[in-house]
């Protein structure tokens, strides 16, 4: 029996109350330990929102203040959260030292919660609570559980469990801290948006694996459907000096493992959407490298062996001629003069670099 059990029922021996008798003052006990004044410690589990989902991680030490509390979430990650991001705190319990015997602890109450959690029925809840107040009603997380679970004290497993539900289900919509149950229509529309997402989600999972088999060298077929824009965005990406720009690609490059804009821009050139020697200042600078047929055909006519004059030159337009007379389609060098207004003239070479 627990030290806190002890205090309750003092030193009555557990061999003396028949199995009806415990069981119904363990319910007792733990009604009452989960009704004391709950405090923020070292080792307390909590419930914090990461991403829009709802896990579990304990308190790394005792906070000083409620502005910045350092958590352990279940990788072993030290993250620190504002206390509006914690939902749920109960009387729970880890090691804090060491980190793997915390770690052990954690994942085995993580369990307990996801099975509680995995059991309730929030279709039949739904149906029970608009029958008992309506649609318009709104519920306390800890008044759901009464309902579900028929119990007048519901425990802390009970009530953390119930969160878990309500977050991953579409059955009810959170306001502030509270839960009302969703109309006929506005279910339907919450169930055919998280349809959307997780379509989404598995299309971004799919590109994101033939990224990555084709980095390593696999197959390039098949190919995903809409292979040309995934192509082109990874370029934008690859050019870009921000993750800002891009939005989603960001996410897509590091599902496929991806690390850097090197690494994407080796990819794309194995698949052969840029060249090995590919001019990423062009592409950077948004610079054309295919013209207009009008502006292919000015450009012929500016090009030419000789200067452009016939019969006395116009001297107060720019002459322009290359030096390369074998062969005019390329330009390695070129000149142009011109006469200036104040007197003199002005001759520009210019010189293509290889």
């Amino acid at each position: 029996m627990a030290r806190w059990e002890r205090e309750m029922v003092g030193n009555v021996p557990a061999h003396v109350l028949d199995p009806q008798a415990r069981e119904r003052v363990g319910d007792l006990l733990r009604t009452a330990r989960d009704a004391r004044p709950r405090k923020l410690e070292a080792g307390t589990v909590v419930e914090f929102l990461r991403g829009g989902h709802l896990t579990c991680g304990y308190l790394r030490s005792t906070p000083m203040t409620r502005k910045g509390l350092l958590i352990v979430d279940r990788d072993g990650q030290e993250r620190r959260l504002r206390s509006d991001r914690i939902l749920h705190h109960g009387l729970e319990q880890v090691a804090v030292t060491p980190l793997e015997r915390g770690l052990e602890q954690l994942h085995t109450i993580d369990r307990m919660r996801q099975i509680a959690a995995d059991k309730i029925d929030l279709v039949t809840l739904r149906e029970l609570a608009i029958e008992v107040a309506g649609q318009t009603h709104t519920w306390r997380v800890a008044e759901l559980a009464r309902i579900h679970d028929s119990t007048d004290r519901p425990t802390s497993l009970q009530c953390v469990a119930m969160l878990r539900a309500l977050y991953a289900g579409q059955e009810f919509r959170r306001v502030v801290d509270d839960w009302i149950a969703r109309s006929p229509e506005a279910l339907h529309g919450a169930r055919a948006s998280r349809r959307r997402e997780a379509d989404k989600r598995q299309h971004v999972a799919d590109q994101a694996g033939w990224l990555l088999r084709v980095a390593e060298g696999g197959e390039y077929a098949p190919a995903p459907a809409d292979v040309d824009r995934l192509l082109q965005d990874l370029a934008t990406y690859a050019v870009s000096s921000t993750d800002e720009e891009p939005g989603e690609i960001v996410h897509l490059v590091h599902a496929a493992h991806l690390h850097g804009r090197a690494a994407v821009t080796d990819l794309l050139k194995r698949l052969g959407y840029w060249d090995a020697d590919e001019n990423l200042i062009l592409h950077r600078e948004a610079i054309p490298q295919q013209f207009t047929p009008e502006a292919q055909a000015q450009s012929k006519l500016l090009c030419s062996c000789q200067p452009l004059w016939r019969g006395w030159p116009s001297w107060g337009h720019a002459s322009i001629g290359i030096t390369d007379p074998v062969d005019d389609q390329i330009c390695l060098r070129a000149w142009s003069v011109r006469k200036r207004r104040r007197g003199g003239w002005r001759l520009r070479l210019h010189v293509a670099l290889p």
